[in-house]
This record gives C-alpha cells, structure tokens and sequence, in this order.
C-alpha cells in the first residue's frame, strides 16, 4: 500500500538557512554517490536532491539514514 503526502516547498531563507549551505549538501551527495534526500521545517520541503528521476520516484528503505543524513549537514555547515 502506498500513500502519498503533500507538503509545500519554501525556500531555503524561510527554512533558517542559505542557499551556499544548500549548494554544498547538493554537491556532497552528488561526490558521495547518495541517491536521494529531503529536509523538511515547519511543514515546508527546503531541500530535495535526488540522483535521477529513478530516485526521484522510487521507494527508498532508510534504514540508519538519519546518522548518514546528521553527517551531511555537518559537512555541508563546515563548508560554508
């Protein structure tokens, strides 16, 4: 069974952040062969990156994402 959610985008200023900070997460992913990601705040979508379009529309397991995710961010804010 799938379901589907909406959620509205919001730029990455009305997310607390930069587009530089985002720029980086986008080029860390990329460099490190990471197929997709999404941050959310507020119930606003401030950053999506996905590989390709197999990726974009995929179902993706996350198991221990969220320690691969928490290390992304962490790169991404040391760049900036």
């Amino acid at each position: 069974m799938k379901c589907m959610i909406a959620f509205s985008n919001a730029n990455p200023q009305t997310g607390g952040t930069d587009n530089t900070i985002s720029e980086n997460m986008r080029k860390s992913m990329k460099k490190d062969g990471i197929l997709c990601g999404l941050v959310m705040r507020n119930e606003h979508i401030i950053f999506e990156y996905y590989k390709n379009k197999k990726a974009e529309n995929g179902i993706h397991h996350i198991n221990s994402s969220t320690k691969s995710f928490t290390s992304r961010v962490q790169k991404a804010l040391h760049l900036h």
